[in-house]
């Protein structure tokens, strides 16, 4: 990590080498889930680029929201799974994509708990059929996992027979952290997180992945807006957190990265 942070000065004495002074500060919205490498990367481009990154993290149903509705950012980090409309309302310069990270969906349970496999989709339908709860957070909070989930469910349990008997024993809660407070105080069996949610809380475990097919991955994508007055400074910035520098401490949090 010491290596990784030594090599990012590098990087961003490069990209700043001819950087003007005194910019603006840079608004960016980014999905919850990729607050964690963002956090430890920001303060280093900040220091190199000589201004403010101002960065708001929101579900991706309120960053899909905010953007559709006019707010001005520089740059976000948007969760593909709320990325096409965005895409289709020109609100992003395409070309300047670049995927920050990525994390799967999987089942949590309390730390010491029976750990159910759910790796394909038989052992999927019996780790829902056999769960007495499971929670997830309630799909209006516009939360990327639970937008996934809930579709994979949608599409599954009927044919399955379980929908009903889901349903009964849905647990939906407010917002991502009371999933893992659902399953400390004992009130759902299993939880549906991000791998790296589960390995941020010591009193959670990873009980098991979910079905591959499903492509049940969140995808944090990196974009210029189109309506930035600051796009070269917001493209120095998605240009940053997609050096193989940054890629080693979005790893250190447990991220996969595909490039």
């Amino acid at each position: 990590m010491e290596n990784s942070q030594r090599t990012v000065v590098v990087v961003l004495a490069s990209l700043f080498a001819a950087a003007p002074l005194g910019a603006q500060e840079l608004r960016v919205i980014a999905g919850s889930g990729a607050a964690a490498p963002a956090g430890v990367l920001i303060p280093g481009f900040e220091s190199a680029a000589g201004t403010k990154v101002k960065i708001e993290y929101a579900s991706g149903g309120v960053v899909r929201d905010r953007v559709l509705k006019g707010e001005v950012f520089d740059a976000g980090l948007i969760p593909n799974e709320v990325l096409k409309p965005i895409l289709d309302a020109g609100k992003v310069v395409v070309a300047s994509k670049s995927d920050f990270a990525e994390a799967r969906l999987a089942f949590a349970v309390k730390k010491g708990a029976e750990k159910p496999r759910a790796s394909t989709l038989e052992l999927f339908q019996a780790a829902l059929t056999d769960a007495k709860s499971v929670a997830y957070p309630d799909p209006k909070s516009g939360a990327s996992i639970s937008l996934m989930f809930a579709k994979a469910v949608e599409m599954w349990a009927p044919s399955w027979g379980i929908a009903e008997d889901l349903a009964k024993k849905t647990v939906l809660t407010a917002s991502v952290a009371d999933v893992g407070a659902a399953l400390k105080s004992g009130k759902a069996q299993l939880g549906v997180l991000l791998t790296t949610q589960i390995a941020a809380d010591p009193e959670l475990e990873l009980a098991s992945l979910l079905p591959a097919e499903l492509r049940l991955t969140n995808l944090y994508v990196g974009y210029v807006m189109t309506g930035s007055r600051q796009q070269e400074l917001a493209a120095k910035f998605i240009a940053y957190l997609s050096t193989p520098a940054a890629a080693e401490v979005v790893r250190s949090k447990g991220f996969e990265i595909k490039r």
